[in-house]
């Protein structure tokens, strides 16, 4: 099977892992109601990773929707 060049699961574990060596009680790869879930004295973070083999030029952006979708989870 060829390599998903689009793929941002090393990224996602590279985030994770530096979360962890500043701290962060636990950090977990989850995908909802963010890509990364940690917690840290006592607090939960939420992070979403984006991920791109562009070094010159290229568009992303965290949308609102997925913003959203945090501040329920959250309430909720």
């Amino acid at each position: 099977m060829a390599e998903n060049l689009k793929s941002d699961v090393a990224a996602k574990e590279a985030f994770r892992d530096e979360l962890l060596r500043r701290g962060f009680d636990a950090a977990r790869i989850t995908g909802s109601p963010a890509d990364i879930t940690a917690t840290k004295g006592g607090e939960t973070f939420y992070f979403e990773v984006k991920f791109t083999r562009q070094s010159a030029s290229y568009f992303g952006a965290a949308t609102l929707t997925g913003g959203t979708l945090l501040l329920r989870a959250r309430s909720g």
